[in-house]
């Protein structure tokens, strides 16, 4: 799982169906009205109107199991306030299957009201399960948080399925879940799952036919948003050839959402040379200029790093629109580093002007006298998709009123997400850089003078 999948805690924009949840204004939950994307909500899995903060840890132990993996919620945290934490195993009740050794169960988290309750669910895969090439699992919000869960899909020889994101694929008002190898259309219900489940490839036909047996066609990740703008989610897709265990050629799949569901994967953007991809390790969806069309916000970390916009348009994406913003420019504050910036990006509004800004992980940067502690640095939206208006603003664990005593952020685990519904997103961070999952997250305000240290809070990592 690459970092930016530590969450929809990471996901930028959300598509949920009409009727839905985490407080929507009235006029999104108009009867008629199809699939609206709602940017940076934080999810509410108790219904008690405060975002709850979503901690996985596929890697984790559990039972004395290497790497069954878990996943913790903190519900409803805030500053001066203790969360009541809870961890979802397989082994929990209600939960399908048992925990074992290597099933990585709870990573790539995605979040949406599945079953119309008024209460969000959450999807995670399990991308080592032995009862097919890993699985999906729905764990079922309620009045006391997440309880019990029901498949969404085993993973096959045709294939595997992780990094679960959400959408209304078909327009048809229900959420739908889209992963590698299928989509699980909605309505899903608790006893009986998904109402469908499609088999999609994310691989076309013209590179396999290139393809040698040395080398393997993997997807590095997946976002959701209405691209083309007609009121139907679509599917992006980040996919590469890797031979010898090294990143290849980099393609941008666009994959239309249509009545009938998702429509075969077309290539809109290839990488630029043969060992550095062009579009980046890990994209989001938003509309940061304004015009209806959900952009492609991606995180390209070769050479000193870049962000890269690609508008969306009538017709699917629009490369030849591209917009980039790459570390050396004046916009991204100094310092500057060899290595590690845009290892991680997230969508959001954070000074709640209406435009969309995005916040990039610099894992690797300097800060006062101290070598590779790692920021963030936002950069500000100002409704025209370019992020150079204004200076950027840099983020760490030195500002003022962060509660950090001997460790630095983990930049590689970001989210912008609305945490108490005030119309600005909060800058969510991992802590410690050097543990492969973060010991803890910040949560770090969102004002109209953009991240604050004030009323910042931060919440360890449980363990079960």
């Amino acid at each position: 799982m690459s970092p930016k999948r530590w969450a929809a805690v990471a996901a930028a924009t959300v598509a949920v169906a009409v009727g839905g949840l985490l407080g929507l204004p009235p006029l999104l939950e108009e009867e008629g009205a199809a699939a609206v994307t709602v940017a940076g909500l934080a999810p509410d899995f108790d219904g008690d109107g405060r975002g709850d903060l979503v901690m996985p840890d596929q890697d984790g132990k559990v039972d004395g199991l290497n790497q069954a993996g878990y996943v913790a919620v903190a519900y409803g945290p805030g500053p001066g306030r203790t969360p009541r934490t809870r961890i979802v195993t397989q082994n929990s009740a209600g939960v399908p299957g048992r925990a074992e050794a290597h099933d990585f169960f709870g990573g790539a988290p995605a979040w949406g009201d599945l079953d119309g309750d008024g209460h969000t669910d959450l999807v995670v895969d399990a991308t080592g399960d032995d009862r097919g090439a890993g699985r999906l699992t729905v764990l079922w919000g309620g009045p006391r948080g997440l309880s019990g869960g029901t498949v969404l899909a085993d993973g096959t020889g045709e294939g595997s399925v992780a990094l679960p994101v959400l959408g209304d694929f078909d327009g048809d008002g229900h959420l739908d879940v889209a992963a590698t190898g299928l989509v699980a259309y909605g309505p899903v219900t608790r006893p009986g799952g998904p109402a469908r489940t499609d088999r999609i490839t994310l691989d076309t036909d013209e590179h396999a036919a290139d393809r040698t047996e040395e080398e393997v066609w993997r997807t590095r990740d997946l976002a959701a948003g209405d691209v083309d703008g007609d009121g139907r989610t679509d599917l992006l897709a980040v996919a590469s050839v890797d031979e010898d265990g090294e990143p290849g050629d980099a393609l941008l799949l666009f994959l239309k959402g249509g009545a009938k569901g998702l429509e075969a994967p077309v290539s809109v953007m290839e990488g630029e040379s043969e060992d550095r991809p062009g579009i980046g390790q890990a994209i989001e969806a938003g509309d940061l200029d304004g015009d209806g069309y959900d952009d492609i916000v991606s995180a390209d970390w070769t050479g000193s790093g870049s962000v890269k916009v690609v508008p969306g348009g009538e017709n699917g994406p629009e490369p030849d629109r591209i917009e980039t913003v790459r570390q050396q420019d004046p916009v991204v504050p100094d310092p500057k580093t060899s290595v590690g910036f845009a290892d991680s990006v997230a969508v959001g509004d954070v000074d709640g002007d209406g435009n969309l800004d995005v916040a990039v992980g610099d894992v690797y940067a300097k800060v006062g006298e101290q070598d590779r502690a790692g920021r963030v640095v936002v950069l500000w939206g100002d409704g025209s998709g370019k992020l150079t208006a204004r200076d950027g603003q840099a983020v760490h664990h030195a500002l003022t009123g962060v509660p950090l005593d001997g460790t630095t952020f983990n930049a590689r685990y970001l989210a912008l997400l609305d945490m108490d519904h005030d119309g600005r997103a909060e800058l969510i961070v991992g802590t410690n850089p050097w543990n492969a999952r973060p010991d803890g997250y910040c949560v770090l305000p969102g004002t109209a003078d953009g991240i604050t240290g004030t009323g910042a809070y931060c919440v360890p990592a449980p363990k079960p």
